[in-house]
């Protein structure tokens, strides 16, 4: 999981093309990526809080929006589960 998380950051920090602008597959990565930081958070069965502060403002600065968010954790509680 983890170096699935660092290629999702290389990905997402890599020089893009002026014309590539925000796409769907931009926002894609941006959504594994808080998908991934919340199932990681949720892997000792104990969200602190704050690894739910640092997720809620990474996916902020990333332009992830609430209502995927809020979906991606629900998906890692499940997952725990």
């Amino acid at each position: 999981m983890l170096k699935t998380l660092k290629d999702l950051f290389d990905t997402l920090l890599a020089p893009q093309p002026a014309a590539a602008g925000a796409g769907s597959a931009g926002s894609e990565h941006r959504l594994q990526l808080a998908t991934l930081m919340w199932r990681v958070a949720y892997a000792d069965g104990h969200l602190a809080e704050h690894e739910r502060h640092t997720i809620w403002r990474v996916a902020d600065l990333l332009h992830v929006p609430q209502v995927a968010c809020v979906l991606a954790r629900q998906r890692a509680q499940e997952d725990r589960s």
